[in-house]
């Protein structure tokens, strides 16, 4: 997770550098899919139920933040990247408060 909080902080200093949107963009979506990629093993290894939802939540927000640093896909505001980075993990930490810790016994 150290990893994550490092490419975080480059982010954030290099979004305010005004350094190009590849480089920043890039890191953004490098941090969106480690903790998504992060979260799908969590899930795997120990069946947490809101890592049901962040893995492919935060995998798929990467993607987009991806194809966002490279202008394929037009991001107007990159808050919105952020916002579906909450939305994503209040989609899942809801789910978790409402059947539990864990998905034990609910799938393979």
């Amino acid at each position: 997770m150290w990893l994550a909080l490092a490419v975080f902080a480059a982010g954030v200093g290099l979004n305010r550098l005004h350094t190009p949107r590849l480089l920043w963009g890039g890191l953004w979506a490098l941090f969106f899919l480690y903790v998504g990629s992060y979260c799908i093993r969590n899930f795997i290894a120990c069946r947490e139920t809101h890592c049901a939802i962040t893995g492919p939540g935060w995998i798929l927000v990467g993607v987009a933040a991806g194809l966002g640093s490279l202008s394929v896909l037009r991001i107007p505001d990159w808050g919105f990247t952020w916002l579906a980075y909450v939305a994503v993990a209040g989609l899942g930490f809801g789910l978790q408060r409402l059947v539990g810790p864990t998905l034990r016994g609910r799938g393979p």
